[in-house]
């Protein structure tokens, strides 16, 4: 019964993992707009490393994929026109 309720405990756990890795790719090219917004409004500082560390993963992606980097321009010029 114990070792049961243990592979059990297991099991629950290794679900979440898949669960939080989509959350985290859904999450982040959702999160770049109101970033872009936030730098049109001042509130963040044009700080080279961040930008370079922040939008690397989307730079691997688009170079591959062009009309995912047509989706993500629309995408952040919507974010930094609602910013004005």
């Amino acid at each position: 019964m114990m070792a049961e309720d243990q592979q059990h405990q297991e099991s629950k756990r290794g679900g979440s993992l898949p669960v939080l890795i989509m959350l985290l790719l859904l999450g982040y090219p959702l999160s770049t707009g109101p970033v872009a917004m936030l730098l049109e409004m001042g509130w963040l500082g044009p700080n080279p490393s961040f930008w370079s560390w922040f939008y690397r993963p989307l730079s691997l992606v688009t170079n591959r994929f062009p009309l995912i980097e047509t989706l993500f321009n629309h995408f952040m010029n919507f974010w930094i026109e609602l910013a004005r």
